[in-house]
């Protein structure tokens, strides 16, 4: 409602840039365009630092670097922080107080886009709404990099399957970068999407193909490897799985070159669907593992967790091997609890935000005709808005005041348990990896996990709408302790090497010992109680005990062998 009220004032009373502002926009442009080609941390605060001798000239530089900071702050973490965000609600705050119409929609993307790339779509409307008001009604007035500015509204709108109004902006790009030496390979690329959707194969291929030779030609190698796989998407539904396949082994090819294991993850999916589906499963399980471990311990990817393991457990079915399959059921479960009931929220989500869109279109329009017949009712509005803006503002601003205090308190507890976990993963990286390491490595790992277990129950206990939200957050913290298969093999290697002896006289007495038996064995040789041996392996204390009862009643006699000093 807040969102709504500000948008139907700033139509109103917003007044365009003079001749002087819009050449101060296009030296904003440029500055812009010019901070996001510097590479190193290094060039990118000798820049801002000089920006900020222009503060006496040019009043909105501040702005400028608020925004910059906020996205190199979350390019950093890979994450939403309390950083980012506070920059970006002060950049908001901030040219909200200007009439400069464009920059005030540069910020609004910018903001708009950052909740989107970690798939906050809520949080993204608002700004996405107004900068779409903004293209509608001060379009010739949007002089700071507009072409971003459509681009990043039209890849909002699609994805809020909005595909009318997307490919309105898209089309718009094109016009906008017709006659330019630009890399427009992002607008084509988008444009084949929107054709692939809509299963004309003909077209899509066609704007693919010309996303990749502009991407070819400017060197674009991202964005080149990207239509290599959404041809390949086309080939497969064309029937030339052969040709789908190669396609896709290029664009994982150049991302692992290129270091961009994001999309290396989606093309790597995209190829175990083809091996599942031509009955090549050992290349589809493999491809399917190497997804779901990058995309584990992100938690704006969940879904493609979700995803992964279902294939997982389906391959583990049909090669028969029942002990994968029940471990990847149980990272299922743990990822459908974490997500259940967020896909029908977001279909709510969706639904308010078409009608919120619709309604604000209508009311623009409504007004727009009102103003244009009646200026005394546009005085009267005004005057309404105005007052209702001062009360409403009063209000959020008083409880936003209070739930930003709680959330900041939280995020840096949050936070303080992220650092801890960073700097034991790090202590264990610099050291060279034997026992006593490990010791250290699982006794912090312990330690934390039992700090999130009492937040989690406080939280459970708690009727605190703030706390409430953050549950996922402390799951997700909890789970990104389990040790990865990676750091399984790696802790089983140190303890082969320390313990020779030992090992073979597992092998020797012990053959029938499943891996997760071995896991538990040697936990517990290492000195860990069944609790911690719990907390490590993500399962119940019961579970840990009526293993050891299971291996107990089977060796009988030789049982107390398993953990005697060898």
């Amino acid at each position: 409602m807040f969102y709504r009220l500000l948008g139907i004032f700033c139509f109103v009373v917003l007044c365009s840039c003079s001749k002087e502002d819009k050449d101060t926009n296009i030296l904003y442009s440029q500055w812009i365009t010019r901070y996001n080609t510097l590479a190193t941390v290094q060039e990118k605060m000798a820049f801002t630092d000089s920006l900020s001798q222009l503060k006496k000239k040019y009043k909105e530089v501040d702005i400028l670097i608020d925004v910059f900071s906020a996205k190199d702050r979350f390019e950093q973490v890979d994450s939403l922080n309390v950083q980012s965000t506070n920059l970006f609600e002060k950049a908001f705050e901030a040219v909200k107080q200007t009439d400069n119409v464009g920059l005030q929609c540069w910020v609004n993307a910018e903001a708009g886009s950052y909740y989107y790339k970690f798939t906050h779509y809520p949080q993204a409307a608002p700004y996405f709404l107004l900068v779409s008001r903004f293209l509608s009604e001060n379009n010739d007035e949007i002089d700071v990099q507009k072409e971003q500015i459509l681009l990043y509204t039209a890849y909002f709108f699609e994805t809020m399957g909005e595909n009318k109004q997307s490919n309105n902006y898209y089309f718009q790009l094109l016009k906008l970068t017709k006659d330019k030496q630009v890399n427009n390979s992002a607008i084509y690329f988008a444009i084949g999407s929107y054709y692939a959707n809509k299963k004309d194969l003909v077209e899509a291929e066609k704007y693919y193909t010309l996303s990749k030779e502009i991407a070819l030609k400017f060197d674009d190698q991202l964005r080149y490897a990207k239509s290599l796989g959404a041809l390949a998407n086309v080939m497969y539904l064309k029937g030339n799985i052969q040709q789908a396949k190669e396609l896709w082994k290029q664009d994982i090819t150049l991302t692992i070159t290129l270091g961009e294991y994001r999309n290396k993850m989606y093309a790597e999916i995209q190829l175990a669907k083809i091996y599942f589906d031509t009955k090549e499963y050992q290349k589809a399980t493999e491809m399917f593992e190497s997804a779901y471990y990058f995309a584990v311990g992100k938690t704006y990817l969940y879904g493609y967790q979700e995803e992964t393991l279902k294939y997982l457990i389906q391959l583990a079915q049909i090669t028969a091997q029942e002990h994968q399959e029940l471990m990847w059921r149980r990272k299922l479960e743990f990822v459908q609890n974490f997500m259940e009931g967020k896909e029908g929220e977001r279909v709510i989500q969706n639904v308010n935000l078409t009608s919120d869109y619709e309604k604000l279109e209508w009311e623009l329009e409504a007004k727009k005709s009102k103003l244009e017949t009646v200026l005394y009712q546009r005085i009267l509005l005004i005057s309404s808005v105005v007052v209702l803006l001062a009360i409403v503002l009063l209000v959020y601003r008083f409880y936003k005041r209070q739930v930003r205090t709680q959330t900041y308190k939280y995020e840096a507890k949050i936070m303080s348990f992220e650092l801890a976990q960073i700097k034991s993963e790090n202590r264990l990286k610099e050291t060279n990896h034997n026992l006593a390491t490990y010791q250290i490595y699982l006794s912090e790992k312990n330690e934390q996990i039992e700090k999130l277990e009492q937040e989690l129950t406080a939280i459970k206990e708690s009727t605190n709408e703030v706390l409430k939200r953050k549950q996922p957050q402390i799951e997700g913290l909890i789970y990104s302790h389990l040790m990865t298969e990676e750091n399984w093999q790696l802790f089983k290697e140190s303890f082969a090497i320390e313990q020779p002896v030992y090992v073979q006289f597992l092998a020797e007495y012990f053959p029938n010992l499943t891996e997760s038996n071995i896991r538990i064995v040697l936990l517990q040789k290492l000195g860990l109680t069944n609790q911690e041996t719990a907390n490590i392996l993500g399962i119940t204390i019961d579970a840990v005990k009526k293993a050891k009862q299971r291996l107990k009643k089977k060796y009988e006699t030789t049982y107390e062998g398993l953990f005697e000093e060898k």
